[in-house]
């Protein structure tokens, strides 16, 4: 006659339910095996009940270790998807082409001058800013890939004097990015508290509520 050890399946199928699922298919499949060769004769019957209660506990662990790889893969891409907002929600840098009228073949020069812009503003040179402002106002409202202006990238930045600046050439203190934030929704979700204030001394309002 085949040996069954129904106890050794029964303690397997126990500890994939307390803290070991990766257990469980184990204790099932030895269940399993050992009824099949029980039902057939070959081992004592008197060890069927520890044998079905070790398969039982064997199948829960198996969904415990279901349920915990499923949970698992759910925090993962939630995490991704939390990164990828908090990437999302940095300041896009003012990078686009601009072409001026009669001045067509010029395009990477106006692309320098962007990037020249852009990178005064997230350093927080005010005096570059009020320069490159000087020669072309219209930068001060100049919107990025998805709508936001020079201001969202300076409510992050926190420098007041280059908010100031923006806002003395005529930027739009609650021109909304494509997702309906505005300038003073940047500074307060990055806690850019001297910008906020500066802002809503000048009627900036928040954009949609997500």
């Amino acid at each position: 006659m085949t040996r069954v050890n129904g106890t050794s399946i029964l303690v397997l199928g126990i500890l994939s339910i307390i803290c070991l699922p990766i257990l469980g298919p184990i204790a099932w499949v030895m269940g399993n095996n050992a009824l099949r060769t029980i039902d057939t004769g070959q081992a004592d019957p008197n060890e069927r009940g520890t044998v079905a209660a070790g398969r039982i506990c064997g199948i829960i662990g198996t969904v415990f270790l279901i349920l915990g790889v499923i949970y698992a893969i759910l925090v993962l891409a939630f995490g991704v998807k939390f990164l990828g907002s908090v990437k999302n929600a940095q300041p896009s840098l003012v990078t686009q082409t601009m072409t001026m009228p009669g001045n067509t073949g010029n395009t990477s020069q106006a692309t320098s001058s962007n990037d020249a812009f852009a990178n005064a503003i997230t350093s927080g040179d005010a005096g570059k800013v009020k320069a490159l402002l000087a020669a072309n106002p219209s930068l001060a409202n100049k919107k990025g890939p998805t709508g936001e202006t020079p201001l969202f990238d300076a409510a992050f930045s926190g420098n007041s004097d280059v908010v100031q600046a923006l806002i003395d050439s005529g930027a739009d203190v609650n021109a909304a990015d494509d997702f309906g934030k505005t300038p003073l929704d940047q500074a307060e979700f990055f806690h850019r508290d001297n910008v906020a204030t500066l802002l809503k001394s000048h009627g900036a309002h928040n954009g949609k509520k997500s």
